[in-house]
């Protein structure tokens, strides 16, 4: 058990921080295997270990009975963890609570073993580096719940990096991009739900005419002027960056270990495991070279290597960037960091997300479900669908025509989008926006992927197409991020294609085939002996019978109507491209901001980049307005 818990806890330092940057669900699961089994099986171990205790014959087994309290201790430092990850969801910081009931039972344990001899004296600098780290976690998990987020405060002060960002003209190296990003971050804070409306105010209040001292209204100009930039190209690396920031403070103990105090801690917790595995390896040397004194050093070589490798981790980050910036004047201090030039610059080196979009053809999804035969034991369990979908999904690299900043508009209306919707009996042109947003998304992903394989023209195409996938992608597997009732409406207009195509007995066809046969039974069909009632977000709708179809009906007729229009080239690609981008726009500022904060650790989402810039662009207006008074 002990061998085991040292195991699970070099996996979760090795790939609790990858999951920022990697897609993949097999290590997606075998980090939240070892981030479940890891505290049960160190709490159960823990837990025995008095037992073990009462049952030892200290006059026999006296060696046993004295490294009992070494073990406890370091079982005491494997829950509190590696640096790379504190919590596997955001919920879990909510849990910091339940973290303090362990600390009392490693104090009982060492009184009970304690004897006069040395191997009992190498239970308190043990048990002093465990300690640390399970107060660090502790103390990470707390200040990461959101209900005392109001209370963080950022890594450096904003005014210690303002010269560093003052000769940023261009920040064309990471170096600089790193610094800006930190700058901005640090003061509106993304990571913190309503952080700078919230405390603009109140900040503005309390520090009056020394605002400006803390915050410099040539930066927050000269940021405001980067994002406004027509043809910049680091716009995207600088809410990239910053998206790392967001992971590493909400999911990592870099809140404490990047500053003084957690310099001090580790040098303190490492300094006592490397003298521990010294001192007992001498005193085991011809005495106690027995079973239990090898797996307490092995235990502790664990330790020791697991320090090195979270050193490495440390100065190769963005964190080890900005202190090295911060001290950049100090002689000494500078040295240091020069000394270790080719250690911190494995910075470029390392990812900071997937850089991928999700990809989902509804089309394509339909017509293979159409095909296949429903899995009854996957039903059951209720994972069958979530297979299908899994099946249809693909990542792609972010396209070149999106890192063009004209992709995040920072206007909040919605363009016209002008189509037929059957209403009261009668086609009447009404806005597409009198439906609900999941509803638009298909509208148009239908009508985009007709278009799309009907022309081949260049230009805005390709990302119309990317765009229209990935909007269905956030519909199909991110319902939350898009709309309350996403899920539900694509399952039901999902399986109305799947019962056409299998009541017309559709195999080989392709998707443009399928569809346009769909669209020609919508144009005969009479979804309206009713009057048809819209549904905006998660409102509840009054409805007549069949309501669900005559909404299936009316999403095929409005593509059916924006598929003419396009053929009679009333509109083109870059009217689709422009509603593509509102729409993206609608759904980045309307999601809930927990969504953006667990996608994180999905990856990352392009979703979560262009909320950063749209929210970034409101609020150095708005500090703009406010240092304007000073």
């Amino acid at each position: 058990m002990l061998l085991l818990s040292l195991l699970l806890q070099i996996i979760l330092l090795i790939l609790g921080n990858r999951r920022k940057y990697l897609r993949s669900y097999g290590i997606k699961i075998l980090v939240w295997l070892s981030y479940l089994a890891a505290d049960w099986v160190t709490v159960a171990t823990l837990g025995k270990l008095p037992l073990v205790i009462t049952n030892v014959n200290i006059t026999k087994d006296q060696h046993k009975f004295l490294l009992k309290g070494v073990w406890a201790s370091l079982l005491l430092g494997h829950l509190g963890g590696p640096d790379t990850i504190t919590a596997f969801a955001i919920e879990d910081n909510k849990l910091w609570l339940r973290m303090m009931a362990h600390a009392a039972l490693t104090i009982y344990i060492i009184v009970v073993s304690w004897t006069s001899s040395l191997l009992s004296i190498f239970s308190f600098p043990m048990f002093l580096a465990g300690i640390i780290k399970y107060s660090e976690r502790t103390w990470c998990l707390y200040k990461s719940s959101l209900e005392n987020s109001m209370q963080k405060t950022p890594l450096f002060d904003v005014k210690l990096l303002d010269n560093v960002t003052a000769d940023c003209k261009d920040p064309t190296t990471d170096a600089e991009k790193v610094v800006l990003a930190h700058h901005w971050f640090a003061i509106v804070r993304p990571d913190i739900n309503n952080y700078f409306s919230a405390n603009l105010q109140s900040l503005e209040a309390r520090l009056g005419p020394h605002l400006q001292e803390i915050v410099n209204l040539t930066d927050i100009r000269y940021l405001r002027t980067l994002m406004e930039k027509t043809n910049n190209v680091y716009l995207l690396d600088i809410v990239v960056i910053q998206s790392a920031f967001m992971y590493d403070m909400l999911y990592t103990k870099a809140a404490i270990v990047y500053t003084k105090l957690g310099c001090v801690l580790r040098l303190i917790s490492s300094f006592c495991c490397i003298s521990v595995l010294i001192l007992l390896l001498k005193t085991s040397s011809g005495q106690v070279l027995l079973s239990d004194s090898w797996t307490t050093v092995t235990l502790l070589v664990g330790a020791v290597a697991q320090e090195i490798y979270a050193l490495s981790v440390i100065l190769s980050s963005d964190w080890t960037l900005l202190l090295r910036a911060r001290y950049q004047k100090n002689c000494f201090i500078g040295g240091i960091f020069q000394s270790m030039h080719w250690l911190i610059s494995k910075h470029h080196e390392k990812k900071r997300w997937s850089r991928s979009m999700g990809q989902f053809d509804l089309l394509s999804y339909c017509i293979s479900l159409s095909k296949r035969k429903p899995s009854k034991i996957l039903g059951m369990i209720g994972i069958d669908e979530k297979l299908q979908k899994l099946r249809h999904v693909e990542f792609k690299g972010i396209h070149s025509s999106l890192n063009d900043p004209e992709t995040f508009p920072s206007g909040l209306p919605m363009p016209e989008e002008k189509t037929i919707l059957p209403l009261g009996g009668e086609l009447s042109t009404r806005s597409n926006l009198h439906l609900a947003f999941d509803h638009g998304v298909m509208i148009w992903h239908i009508a985009t992927n007709i278009c799309y394989h009907r022309c081949n023209s260049s230009g805005a195409r390709i990302t119309c197409k990317t765009i229209s996938d990935y909007m269905m992608y956030l519909l199909a597997m991110k319902p939350s991020m898009v709309s309350p009732n996403a899920s539900f409406w694509f399952d039901s207009f999902s399986s109305y294609v799947v019962k056409f195509c299998r009541d017309k007995n559709i195999v080989h066809e392709d998707e443009t085939t399928v569809f346009q046969q769909l669209l020609h039974e919508s144009g005969s069909a009479s979804p309206n002996n009713g009057r048809l009632i819209t549904i905006h977000g998660d409102q509840s709708s009054s409805f007549l019978p069949n309501y669900s179809m005559q909404l299936n009906v009316a999403i095929l007729q409005s593509a059916q109507r924006i598929v003419s229009d396009f053929d009679a080239g009333s509109i083109g690609w870059d009217e689709v491209k422009l509603v593509w981008l509102k729409k993206l726009h609608e759904a980045a500022v309307n999601c809930p901001h927990v969504c953006h904060l667990e996608e994180l650790t999905e990856g990352g989402e392009f979703l979560t980049l262009h909320w950063l810039i749209v929210n970034h662009t409101y609020h150095a207006a708005s500090m703009e307005e406010v240092l304007r008074n000073y």
